[in-house]
């Protein structure tokens, strides 16, 4: 009997003629080789390691993997990708992100008679420190969709990538097709809950505007791949703030003018940049038409502060000097303290 560890296996291509018995000593497992056989090389002897069901574990990659159940069979405990097979399994773990880092604010967008608009400033934020001030967040996906983004900047600028070589691969194909903003939309929803469903999600909100077969389409999707559509939408806090005034404007005038959905957007803006810390006043606004597509930017808020003397601040402690109390008025001081 001639014993042969698996460390010292002949090299690959070499011919092993078996005199007596050939014995492979693995971790307390005999694997027998017959009398006279022949084995061509070191994956022959591997493959007769694998048949044996003790040695199921080298299958899986670790030592602490159970056996399968049958040859090539499934094993308790690991992990498969259906219909492929097993997964790879990764042994080296890293962290996710636990939240977003460099962000854009709010973004707003508005379907007017035969188009729509989006708007969004040109602000990145670090925190709360105004970091990064020509950050474009409105993109221009083809002649038939316009994109907003809101969130994280650099998972927007990972899926702007995406976008931009898909519609790359199909102008390739010239066969008259090109991206829906439906198609955008569903797409979006599907990619944001893939990664929440990894527990990696992209931090952020999308709104999708276009013409879908003539008729104006505005939808929305934020990082856990919620999706609706209307005909009005704002994200970030402009959900707070610019949505109650977009949708007293619709409820008056549901068939806007390409005009008046601008004044719309430019009104939000305002407001959002007296009533947001972290908005701007310069803007892009992309505008979506049966014409052609145009994105302006960056443009200014229009911004008035005459009435700033009316508001006062003071300050108050309480009688324990534990709570500082600030109190605000906006149609002129309070008694003094």
């Amino acid at each position: 009997m001639v014993p042969l560890h698996p460390t010292r296996m002949p090299r690959s291509g070499a011919n092993v003629v078996v005199t007596d018995r050939l014995v492979v000593l693995n971790i307390a497992v005999l694997i027998e080789v017959g009398e006279g056989a022949v084995v061509n090389n070191t994956t022959d002897i591997k493959n007769k390691m694998m048949e044996h069901p003790n040695m199921a574990w080298m299958t899986s990659g670790d030592s602490y993997s159970s056996a399968r159940f049958w040859h090539s069979g499934p094993a308790p405990g690991t992990v498969y990708n259906f219909p492929g097979g097993l997964a790879a399994q990764n042994t080296f773990y890293t962290e996710v992100p636990q939240g977003p880092i460099t962000t854009g604010g709010s973004v707003l967008g508005v379907a007017f008679e035969g188009g729509v608009a989006i708007t969004a400033d040109i602000l990145t934020s670090y925190g709360s420190l105004a970091r990064f001030r020509d950050c474009s967040r409105v993109m221009h996906v083809n002649d038939n969709i316009i994109l907003g983004a809101g969130g994280d900047y650099a998972d927007y600028q990972f899926l702007k990538d995406v976008i931009q070589q898909k519609i790359l691969e199909e102008e390739c194909l010239d066969d008259g097709f090109s991206l829906k903003p439906k198609a955008l939309h569903c797409w979006l929803t599907r990619v944001m809950y893939n990664h929440r469903s990894k527990l990696h999600p992209l931090w952020n909100n999308f709104i999708v505007g276009g013409l879908q077969d003539g008729e104006p389409f505005l939808g929305a999707v934020d990082k856990i791949g919620t999706a609706y559509v209307d005909r009005h939408i704002a994200t970030g806090r402009g959900a707070y703030l610019a949505l109650p005034l977009m949708r007293a404007k619709v409820e008056q005038d549901p068939h806007m003018t390409q005009k008046e959905a601008h004044e719309l957007l430019f009104r939000c803006l305002k407001v959002l940049y007296y009533r947001d810390a972290q908005s701007y006043p310069k803007f892009q606004l992309a505008t979506l038409t049966k014409e052609g597509v145009s994105v302006e930017g960056p443009l200014m808020v229009e911004q008035n502060w005459e009435s700033a003397h009316m508001i006062s601040c003071y300050y108050s402690v309480d009688e324990d000097h534990s709570l500082l109390t600030v109190l605000t008025s906006d149609y002129g001081p309070f008694p003094s303290i």
